[in-house]
């Protein structure tokens, strides 16, 4: 199904403004419907990796506070009460 459609370059000078076809930049990068969607795919996991180990991070951050904090409460806890092994 072909279309209509034009990429129009101006500049400031009007002699110079010129447009091509859509049809005539398919031809020159010969770029099928699978490499664009090959493209999109590529795209979106790049994305999601990005999301994920922002995500990662952000948990490992909060884990590593909890850990700071159960030191503490344990050390308090040990400071508070001694035991020791009798046998």
């Amino acid at each position: 199904m072909a279309t209509n459609r034009n990429f129009h370059f101006n500049c400031d000078n009007p002699k110079k403004n010129f447009s091509f076809p859509f049809s005539f930049f398919r031809r020159l990068l010969r770029v099928t419907p699978l490499d664009l969607m090959n493209a999109a795919t590529k795209i979106q996991a790049s994305f999601r990796g990005h999301m994920a180990r922002k995500q990662a991070e952000k948990q490992s951050k909060n884990d590593s506070e909890i850990t700071k904090e159960m030191e503490k409460l344990q050390s308090k806890v040990n400071s508070t009460y001694s035991f020791s092994v009798v046998t």
